[in-house]
């Protein structure tokens, strides 16, 4: 079968599963219809040498039905190489191995009396003798090749092609976090506005850092590239004269698509005075559920142990166990009182006897929370749990619990310990009780998540929400880089779309969207305008940030560390993904970036990162087990 046959089949299976879900319209294409259909294909599989690839990009860079076309087929591609990935490992185990090879030795010895009983009967049929004996090698040879598992080998979409003796990669884990397939570009002159949640949790990467670690790659559909972004910490300018929010923007070229502009928006809230720290008041909630397993239970212990020591006398906290009863372990004590150190030093002992009366435990929590309230304090509750909870049918009930009683001056944040926490909805039940939400796998990211429980629990702004309005004049289509990857039941676009949030001291959050400009677009035009709506919690007064970005027509190497590493993260989670059809190549041009911009706010985060993607690389390399 011919290259441009095999594309085109491929092409007409990507639009018959994508476009219509009955039978495909019979249709006789053209001749030139089919030539353009078959160099879309190439384009989107990484067929075309450079020069090729960007002259077709050229001709489609104005045409969003052409554009969303390649996207479709990418797609496509992606899953036909995941269902092939998903096998199981088809290596037999060696007591299995043993009994085949045995059995295929059998065989072979009942051929070979049989030809010689055949031989000495008819001995005038000797001539057969080198064709019978050649059967006896070839049936030799295929003992070893018949027990062999199979190998993954070739390049491209064809990368997962199984071929015999295949040898499975490492399995990736099973984990429904959110969708999989990146949507297509949203033209701008059908969707001009949208409007960006400033919250964002980074669950995503601690469980791609928690993978890699044990060398394995995540499932595609739990890497959430806009929460590998926001894990780390921009260079954003705080807020001026006054006001709570600020809002920043930088515009370059995208190093993974030629002619198409990258846009980096950072959102900063207003730090908190540098004075003492508040004092704080913290309220644990423990899942003491018959689930909970017991090797969580010293790294929670040790968290706590290590935020005791960060307390001092004018700080409280109380502990709340949550079993089939709701158990007040320990009232509101000072941290360093005889009662707060044993019962901290108990909780490795809980007894894990039962369902969790948690709906109860979060009600109590509220009540303790507001006994031993502090003005301006870092008043808080914590909830530590294996997430467990939305298979027990209790997330709604949490929910409504937490909408119930929520509090201005306390917040709720989640400390998910195990890969369960990932999977359930803990990290919109931080979102509505105004908290974060933490995945914690090490000491190092429990000692970060308690560090962050110190900080002030008041907002500094309420009913945030952050539009971004795309000029259809000089913008022909974008696409909202990690948010395109959701069900456009999820996407807020449109000029009626609202998402308004609570922003607490020094929120930081950054969005990327990836611009394809108008053909007649020019340097130092208008592209978009960002504007900021919230209601300043200290005035009470509503307030809007406003500003209209021009695309200078900057190179994305002479941006800002800030962009590129951003950059770096998207390029890496789409590597992660399979949309990138660069395969192992994504992965070395975002370790080069990432590594060229690592000097930063977050530069010790930033070098661990460099550490992750190499691994990374290895992992999905032809050939690796595990290692």
């Amino acid at each position: 079968m011919s290259a441009t046959s095999c594309t085109w089949r491929l092409q007409r299976f990507a639009n018959d599963s994508a476009e219509r879900p009955g039978p495909p319209e019979r249709r006789i294409m053209t001749a030139p219809e089919t030539d353009r259909q078959a160099r879309l294909t190439a384009l989107a599989l990484g067929e075309l040498d450079e020069a090729t690839a960007r002259r077709v990009e050229a001709e489609i860079a104005g045409d969003p039905a052409a554009r969303n076309e390649v996207e479709r087929i990418r797609q496509t591609a992606h899953l036909l190489g995941d269902a092939l990935r998903s096998d199981p490992d088809p290596a037999p185990n060696p007591q299995l191995r043993r009994a085949v090879e045995q059995e295929l030795q059998r065989r072979r010895g009942l051929q070979s009396l049989w030809i010689l009983l055949f031989l000495r009967r008819h001995a005038q049929a000797a001539v057969l003798l080198l064709t019978l004996s050649l059967i006896l090698v070839v049936s030799s040879m295929t003992i070893a090749h018949r027990i062999a598992p199979d190998v993954a080998v070739g390049k491209g979409i064809f990368k997962a092609t199984l071929f015999p003796r295949r040898l499975a990669g490492p399995r990736p884990l099973i984990d429904p976090v959110g969708a999989t397939a990146t949507a297509p570009f949203l033209a701008a002159r059908e969707h001009p506005s949208c409007v960006v949640p400033i919250e964002v949790t980074d669950a995503s990467f601690a469980l791609l850092r928690h993978q890699l670690r044990r060398r394995r790659l995540p499932a595609p559909a739990a890497v959430q590239v806009e929460q590998l972004v926001n894990h780390f910490r921009y260079d954003d300018p705080a807020p001026r004269d006054g006001r709570a929010v600020n809002a920043s923007v930088e515009v370059a070229s995208c190093p993974w698509q030629s002619g198409h502009r990258l846009v980096r928006i950072g959102v900063r809230g207003r730090p908190a005075p540098e004075t003492t720290r508040p004092p704080a008041r913290i309220v644990f909630v423990i899942d003491a559920r018959s689930s909970a397993s017991p090797d969580r239970l010293p790294l929670m212990v040790r968290a706590m142990r290590a935020l005791q020591n960060d307390l001092d006398q004018d700080d409280r906290i109380a502990i709340i166990t949550a079993g089939e009863e709701s158990t007040l372990l320990l009232p509101s004590s000072a941290p360093t009182d005889p009662a707060a150190v044993m019962a901290v030093g108990s909780l490795g002992r809980i007894a894990r006897n039962g369902p969790a009366s948690t709906k109860t435990g979060i009600r109590d929590a509220y009540v303790a929370a507001r006994d031993q309230r502090a003005d301006d304090g870092a008043n808080r509750i914590v909830l530590v749990t294996d997430g467990d909870v939305e298979r027990a049918g209790s997330l709604r009930r949490w929910l409504r619990v937490v909408e119930a009683n929520r509090d201005q001056d306390i917040a709720l944040s989640v400390l998910g310990f195990g890969i369960g926490s990932l999977s359930s909805g803990l990290g919109e039940l931080a979102d509505r009780g105004g908290g974060r939400y933490f995945f914690v796998d090490s000491v190092a990211e429990s000692q970060r998540a308690m560090s962050r429980l110190l900080t002030p629990s008041a907002p500094i702004a309420e009913e945030v929400h952050l539009r971004v309005r795309f000029h259809r004049r000089t913008v022909s289509a974008y696409r909202w880089i990690g948010y395109d990857r959701r069900p456009s039941s999820e996407r807020p676009f449109g000029a009626d779309a609202v998402l308004s949030a609570s922003m607490p001291p020094d929120h930081r959050f950054t969005a990327l969207f990836e611009v394809v400009p108008q053909t007649s677009a020019r340097v130092g035009d208008a592209m978009l305008t960002v504007e900021v709506a919230y209601r300043d919690t200290a005035t009470g007064q509503h307030e809007r940030v406003k500003q209209t970005v021009v695309d200078g027509g900057g190179a994305f190497e002479s941006s800002s560390s800030d962009l590129r590493f951003a950059a770096a993260l998207a390029m890496f989670g789409r590597t992660l993904i399979g949309v990138d059809p660069e395969g192992l190549t994504g992965y070395d041009r975002a370790l080069a970036i990432a590594g060229s911009a690592a000097a930063g706010a977050d530069e010790t985060a930033r070098r661990q990162l460099l550490d992750m993607i190499r691994v990374a690389r290895r992992l999905q390399e032809p050939g690796t087990v595990g290692r």
